[in-house]
């Protein structure tokens, strides 16, 4: 099974950097002795761990030749954000999988290495949309992956798991994590539709949602208001942990619930309540398709990069083609191209 260590920064051997784990060398394709045997080595239990939906797993199977990987590399930007999409969703099932003090030294190793070794390179995509600030990064979709695997919870139940994940995160990672929670989870509790990338769709998005016609213009305005309130609040409580620990608890939900009401009629005269039901709400929701061992795999989804493939853990695109850098779309750009990467390779 994968070891932790400590990985330089652009190491990031087919992004191994992202989960602090060691990963063989597959020699560029997945079919190699070396991962044959690892993987007959495995006991059913690791083998299940290691399933071919596991970012561990991916990244051994689909590690190509040296110096391929960069912070340009659309290949690199796929795995970080799969990676930190997959983590995202184990992060609901560590409380019942493990005791409490095995579930801290798991998240706080795991988290540490994908905040303090993956973030720095700068990784995002070319999606715009008010859940993240900038172009979608791998916290984004770590928090699509929270969010997509979550069943329908009270903004109290929300407020109390993100706090449980920041009691157990380092100072630098609580400081790299606070503006993009509090922007995606108070995105989410608006229930404004997602103009970003969705995993589970294969369709490439545009940018139409995101002018001036967006209907949802003044949930965004509320958005933005609500989300310079939280990070005053929340920066000026960073340093007292049992502070920190209300604004999660107590502050958001209550703050969030308020607006909510706001919205939802509770103290709006006919006029307003006329005006806010011309808005329209649809929830955005994430899943990554399920995919079972068999002799072949296919892994696809949007994760905010252009068409590219790799056929047994063998590039069919050229070096300096998988290093091309995503491109970067404003809201006035209506004919971006976005789209799906599509990986297939063999089960050892």
């Amino acid at each position: 099974m994968a070891r932790l260590s400590t990985i330089s920064l652009f190491s990031l051997t087919a992004a191994a950097a992202v989960a602090g784990i060691t990963i063989p060398r597959a020699n560029g394709s997945c079919t190699s002795p070396e991962v044959r045997k690892e993987w007959r080595e495995l006991s059913s239990e690791e083998k299940a761990e290691a399933s071919p939906t596991s970012p561990q797993y991916l990244l051994r199977c689909l590690s190509p030749s040296p110096g391929v990987l960069g912070p340009d590399s659309r290949f690199c930007l796929f795995v970080a954000h799969y990676a930190f999409y997959q983590m995202g969703k184990s992060f609901d099932a560590l409380g019942r999988k493990y005791s409490e003090r095995e579930e801290r030294r798991t998240f706080s190793t795991t988290v540490s290495s994908l905040g303090l070794s993956v973030l720095p390179l700068g990784l995002r995509d070319g999606c715009y949309c008010a859940c993240s600030n900038s172009p979608c990064t791998p916290i984004t979709y770590m928090l699509k992956g929270m969010y997509g695997v979550r069943e329908q919870k009270s903004l109290d139940e929300v407020g109390k798991e993100i706090q449980k994940l920041f009691s157990m995160s380092s100072n630098d990672v609580k400081m790299a994590f606070l503006p993009p929670f509090i922007r995606f989870c108070s995105f989410e509790a608006l229930g404004i539709t997602h103009t970003c990338c969705d995993p589970a769709d294969p369709v490439p998005h545009d940018s139409s949602g995101c002018d001036d016609r967006n209907p949802e213009q003044g949930w965004l305005e509320i958005l933005e208001q609500l989300v310079v309130e939280f990070e005053d609040i929340a920066y000026s409580m960073l340093a007292d942990v049992s502070s920190l620990e209300t604004f999660w608890t107590e502050y958001w939900p209550g703050r969030t619930q308020y607006e909510l009401d706001m919205l939802n009629g509770d103290n709006l005269s006919d006029d307003e309540r006329a005006n806010a039901e011309e808005v329209g709400v649809q929830d955005g929701g994430y899943q990554l398709e399920d995919v079972e061992a068999g002799d072949d795999i296919i892994l696809h989804g949007n994760f905010g990069l252009i068409n590219s493939e790799l056929d047994g853990g063998t590039p069919s695109t050229s070096k300096a083609d998988l290093q091309n850098t995503v491109p970067h779309h404003s809201p006035q750009d209506d004919s971006v191209l976005l789209g799906t990467q599509h990986f297939s390779f063999t089960i050892p």
